[in-house]
């Protein structure tokens, strides 16, 4: 049972708060039913924000506002936001076919710019693959969807999509990385598990046992770092799964990198300026590891909620403060009122890996600070850190 791969990278439109957008999806070659859109942000995994059966197509109950629409033109259905807000950022999905033959037709990446727009301005910016510069998508954030496990080079790792309670259903596995959007590794029409071309080689296998399905990976190479979704299909509902990142550990070629926040938990009360502090210091001495190293970017992120998916900082990529081989970042915020507090996080982009800090919890209370801090280095991946800090584990760049 064929799947298809329309495309391997996602485009990049960028949108001030309180402007429109439209984004479309042109299912001509694969108008046969089913039809859903997808949202992927730094909160979830994917979220559905509409689907629907031979252009009956509905959006999801989160989605459900005034400022979303769905609308057809042919085989073009068009995804319209308008007044445009912060949590509307994210990377959107169409996917379309029938239930043993479906396709990602395409996706944009919908950036919002913090700037201040005459909210009367209207600006309506068209996503359709042909609209700024291609870039490559970062990161997913771990969640409570999305396990994580660790191998080393060689070694041989086994993932698992337990289908118990799904009917008369088609299979799909996907891999996520970082260069590449989403690619099918195999699927399932109604006999059997098929392996794509891609990945038809004896290191890949499948097997089915009662309603598990089993991918395995044998001699696990560092290109095989990625996140690992299945999908069923059955009675035109789509349903994902479950998704395991795979954090894939190469001694040889370690990094000898280490990224700290200083602070991890701080106590404020509203209207208090808080400082955060992020370290990146190279802990070997190479000239070619140092050149790499040099070229890297600082991002600053806040873990979500259901309510508030996640907010995304860029720093500038110039010291705050420099000692030796160790460089210091720092961001500043005001806390104005409690959905300022949570979890923040420094990521620091370098060599083809993301590295991230072990974060600092935000919280109301008395001003009290607590100092002590959780770090890692590329050289620990796949162990457990303290409670308080993110898993260690690094990704990488498929740039």
């Amino acid at each position: 049972i064929p799947t298809l791969e329309v495309f391997l990278y996602v485009p990049l439109i960028e949108a001030a708060l309180g402007e429109n957008a439209t984004l479309s999806c042109n299912v001509t070659e694969y108008d046969s039913g089913l039809f859903y859109w997808y949202k992927i942000n730094h909160e979830y995994m994917i979220q559905t924000v509409a689907q629907g059966y031979f252009k009956k197509v509905k959006l999801e109950a989160q989605f459900k506002i005034l400022r979303f629409d769905i609308q057809t033109v042919g085989n073009v259905y068009l995804l319209i936001i308008k007044n445009i807000q912060k949590e509307d950022e994210g990377t959107y999905l169409c996917q379309a076919g029938e239930a043993y033959r479906m396709a990602f037709i395409n996706g944009t990446k919908l950036g919002v710019k913090q700037n201040d727009v005459q909210t009367s301005q209207e600006t309506t910016l068209l996503g359709n693959r042909t609209t700024a510069a291609t870039i490559v998508f970062q990161t997913i954030r771990v969640s409570h969807q999305i396990t994580q496990i660790g191998a080393s080079l060689g070694d041989t790792v086994t993932l698992i999509c337990n289908v118990t309670g799904h009917r008369n259903l088609s299979i799909y596995w996907y891999k996520v990385n970082y260069g590449d959007i989403i690619q099918t590794v195999a699927s399932r029409g109604l006999y059997r598990v098929t392996l794509e071309a891609e990945f038809s080689s004896p290191r890949y296998s499948i097997m089915k046992a009662g309603h598990v399905y089993c991918l395995t990976i044998r001699n696990v190479r560092k290109e095989d770092e990625a996140t690992y979704v299945c999908q069923a299909i059955a009675a035109n509902k789509l349903a994902f799964i479950n998704g395991t990142h795979l954090a894939v550990n190469d001694h040889k070629n370690r990094m000898f990198v280490n990224v700290k926040q200083i602070s991890e938990t701080m106590s404020v009360l509203v209207g208090t300026e808080i400082t955060l502090e992020c370290s990146f210091t190279l802990l070997e001495i190479n000239k070619e590891r140092d050149r790499c190293a040099a070229e890297h970017s600082v991002f600053w992120f806040k873990a979500g909620s259901q309510a508030d998916p996640g907010t995304m900082y860029a720093a500038r990529n110039i010291c705050d403060t420099e000692a030796g081989r160790s460089c210091s970042y720092r961001l500043s915020k005001t806390i104005q009122n409690p959905s300022d507090t949570g979890i923040y996080h420094c990521a620091v982009v370098t060599c083809g890996e993301i590295l991230f800090g072990g974060g600092t919890k935000v919280e109301l209370g008395s001003k009290k600070k607590m100092g002590s801090s959780c770090h890692w280095t590329r050289s620990v991946v796949g162990s457990l850190c303290d409670r308080h800090c993110l898993p260690n584990f690094l990704k990488k760049l498929n740039v």
